[in-house]
Parts: C-alpha cells; sequence; structure tokens
C-alpha cells in the first residue's frame, strides 16, 4: 500500500518544504511576541476586532463618518542565527551560504509568523451603533532539525546538487542517533470579520458599550510533519501543493485529499465603559471558534525495498503522535486562539494616558499565547500629530519585553495616519534575543 520509497526521496520531501521556520515547545512562541499586547482600551476602527468588538463604537470619534485602510502587516522572525547576521555580526553576505543555512541556521530552532490586514473599514450609522469589517491573512511556520542536517559538507556546492548530497549521506542521517525527532509546520489562513458595537449605558459620566464579532476562516494550507532520518509521518491539507515530480504511484494516491481547503468560524464579545471620559476600561473574549481542515494523512519509510512490515496499524499509531504533538484533533479540527483580555487606561491629561493590560490564553492552541502577559505603560501625543506608546510587558516567565509604537497623523482633522513598531525594541538590541518583530499601519484614511 505505501510502496517503496527511497531514501533521498523521503527527505528531500522534509528539507525542500522547510522555507522559513519555528519554535517548538516549551519555547517562547513567535506568536507570543509578535501581537501588541498593550493598551488594549486605545484599539478602535476595524483593528477593535482583534481585541475588544466593544470599543467599535465606544472609541469612534465624533465628526467621523468613514475610516477604511489596505494595507497593515506585523512579521516576526525567531531565528538567532538570521538575527544575528542581520543585526550583529556584520554578516549579511553569510545569508547567500547553503553551507551557512544547513550548518548553523537550520539545525537551531527557526520561526516565523506573518499577519496581515488587507483591508478594513469602519463606519457609524445613527442610532443603529457602529459596525467594523476587515479582510485578514496569517502565514505561520516552525521547524527544528535536531542533527538531521549535521556533518554534511555543502562547501563549493549548488542547490541543485542538494538531493544529491543528501542521498550520500543517508547512511549517516538513519541509524537512529538522534534523540529527539525533528519537525516541520505550516499552515496559511485567511478570514473575513465583521463587528457590531453599541453603546446600552447612557448618563452624563458613565457610557458602557456592548460589541460582538463573527468571522469566517478559509484554511489555504497546513502541514505537519516529524520525521528521524528513518521514517517520516505526518499531515498535509492540500497535497496539490506538492512539486509533480513528488508525486508518483507509489503514494499519491494515499496523501491526495479532493478537498482544497480547510473552513471554520470563529466569534468575540466585549464590552467597554468609559467613565468622566478619563477612565476607561474593557473587558473581552475574542477569537472563540474553530477551523477544520481536510487533514489527510501520510507515512514514508526511508527504504530501498518494499515495506512489508508497515501495517496501517503502524501508520496510524505514527500520525496520531504528529496531530496530538501539533494540538489537531483525530478529524483534523483546530481550536482558535481564544483568550480573555482585560484593560483599562487613565487620561490625567488629553495628551497623556497610562495603561494597563492583562491576557491570558483560555486554552492551548497551535496560533495562540502560551503564556498570560502583563503589560504597563503610557500614551502620548504631541497635539494629535504624532503619539508614541511604549511600556513594559511580562511577555512570558523571566521575558520583559518593551514595545514602541509611533504614529503619524496628518491633513486637516487628521484624515490620514500611517505607523510602524516593534513589540520589543530590546530584541533589536540584545543578541541573546533570538527574535525580531516589526510591525506597520501603510495607510489609513478618516473622513
Amino acid at each position: 500500500m505505501w510502496g517503496k520509497i527511497t531514501k533521498g526521496k523521503a527527505l528531500l520531501l522534509v528539507i525542500s518544504a522547510t522555507g522559513t521556520a519555528t519554535i517548538a515547545a516549551g519555547q517562547v512562541s513567535p506568536i507570543q511576541i509578535s501581537r501588541n499586547q498593550t493598551y488594549t482600551t486605545r484599539y478602535w476602527d476595524y483593528d477593535a476586532l482583534q481585541v475588544n468588538p466593544a470599543n467599535i463604537a465606544a472609541q469612534w470619534q465624533p465628526g467621523r463618518k468613514l475610516s477604511f485602510g489596505l494595507l497593515s502587516s506585523n512579521f516576526t522572525l525567531y531565528s538567532a542565527g538570521v538575527k544575528n547576521d542581520l543585526l550583529h555580526d556584520g554578516k549579511v553576505s553569510n545569508l547567500a551560504s547553503l553551507s551557512h543555512w544547513v550548518n548553523d541556521i537550520l539545525p537551531a530552532r527557526n520561526a516565523f509568523n506573518l499577519e496581515n490586514t488587507i483591508f478594513g473599514m469602519h463606519f457609524h450609522i445613527k442610532n443603529a451603533g457602529a459596525f467594523a469589517i476587515s479582510a485578514r491573512s496569517q502565514v505561520y511556520g516552525e521547524a527544528e532539525f535536531n542533527g538531521m542536517l549535521e556533518n554534511l559538507n555543502l562547501d563549493n556546492t549548488t542547490i541543485d546538487q542538494l538531493p544529491d548530497i543528501l542521498l550520500a549521506s543517508q547512511e549517516d542521517n538513519s541509524q537512529g542517533n538522534h534523540q529527539e525527532p525533528s519537525y516541520l509546520r505550516f499552515s496559511s489562513v485567511a478570514e473575513i470579520n465583521f463587528g457590531h458595537s453599541i453603546r446600552i449605558v447612557n448618563t452624563p459620566k458613565t457610557k458602557l458599550y456592548f460589541g460582538s464579532g463573527v468571522k469566517y476562516l478559509m484554511g489555504l494550507a497546513d502541514m505537519g510533519l516529524q520525521f528521524n532520518g528513518q521514517e517520516l509521518a505526518g499531515y498535509y491539507s492540500l497535497s496539490s501543493m506538492l512539486p509533480k515530480e513528488w508525486i508518483d504511484s507509489n503514494y499519491a494516491s494515499y496523501i491526495h485529499n479532493d478537498k482544497k481547503y480547510g473552513h471554520g468560524f470563529g466569534a468575540s464579545v466585549g464590552f467597554a465603559l468609559k467613565w468622566d471620559n478619563k477612565l476607561h476600561v474593557g473587558l473581552s473574549v475574542v477569537d472563540l471558534g474553530f477551523i477544520r481542515w481536510p487533514a489527510h494523512r501520510f507515512y514514508l519509510k526511508a527504504t530501498d525495498a518494499v515495506v512489508a512490515a508497515v501495517t496501517e496499524h503502524t501508520v496510524e499509531d505514527a500520525v496520531e503522535k504528529v496531530m496530538q504533538d501539533f494540538q489537531r484533533k483525530e478529524d483534523g479540527t483546530e481550536l482558535q486562539p481564544a483568550r480573555v483580555i482585560v484593560g483599562a487606561s487613565y487620561a490625567v491629561h488629553r495628551y497623556v494616558h497610562f495603561y494597563l493590560d492583562f491576557i491570558s490564553p483560555l486554552y492551548a492552541s497551535p496560533r495562540g499565547l502560551t503564556y498570560p502577559t502583563l503589560g504597563v505603560g503610557t500614551w502620548l501625543s504631541l497635539k494629535d500629530i504624532i503619539t508614541l506608546k511604549t511600556g513594559l510587558v511580562l511577555a512570558a516567565p523571566r521575558l520583559i519585553t518593551l514595545p514602541v509604537y509611533l504614529s503619524f497623523y496628518g491633513g486637516k482633522r487628521r484624515v490620514f495616519e500611517m505607523s510602524f513598531g516593534t513589540s520589543d525594541v530590546l530584541s533589536f538590541i540584545l543578541p541573546q534575543r533570538p527574535y525580531m518583530n516589526v510591525e506597520t499601519v501603510m495607510m489609513k484614511y478618516h473622513f
């Protein structure tokens, strides 16, 4: 059933699929240090859908009719090797060396997380409340090779020689000497968000808002692999993404799947309280939901002989372990990264605010927070032309980050907005922090 699979083909499937990758359990995930965990009461327009949908109305600015934006991005790279080459060692040219990647970078934990808001819109309808719509995407990957690439001599070689080198080194890499299996994960998700918020209490000093949001998720790609040089097990939702030369009669029928996309739904609810226009308090639960992937399973044995000893039970056990390690249910369901968010801010002046935020995951999710976070800080404004948000965040046990975000406004009545920042400016200074994060908003318009 499983056919005759050569050693080089099995390992080439893993190596060629890596691209950029992520970290293992027990480490700080890229999600943990990529998302802005601060000043949650200040989020407004369509960005509030990710933090507290009640802010859609609570932070609506009088005189505005419509806000929209075209692109904002949040990119996090977790790779000690790449970061040191780019920022600390001054050896950017090393990144063009294949042997440097294989010998120095890929054997360690690597990660990336890219989140984009492709389009967003925020508007208000009299006596009906405020509404927000956004289209977002996330691409997430992680990998660790745990010695699978050691002892390979790739000096003065080119990328087209990689299959021959891997094939020749397979005997050394398949002796079962690696204590931990290597792994690879990748997923890509697109989502459409819709939210509504309305004021439910209105007194001269106290105003209370309620908001809710729903989202539809489309899973574009999902893959999880574990391998140890002797066997490879995992799941893959889109076999059509495999290069054609890898799909042959030996195993194409086993990994091929007619279903092309994963589908899922999510929901968020929240409350926002404003007192005397100075104290803002928010409470929300966001991203409750799931996505179900067409997770087709596969198993490859690194051998030149027909694998007569491999049974269906062997395959099921191997793949089930991968799915459990990567927090997938047996039917391919992945829980969304639900979290509870409590935030408060106080305005001591129109241009000076202080804030306190606590965010906690409700359960384990592969694309969610691993630890609760606690943030404190300040928001400063220069006559509504430039704003600065900074503070300190306990992002994980024994990890304190220093977020810095700048926003610029222009035109009469602050018609357009641009911003950029990072979840931890210290990561650009300290070599021992193996990650870096950049967040940008290309342009927003407020009318």
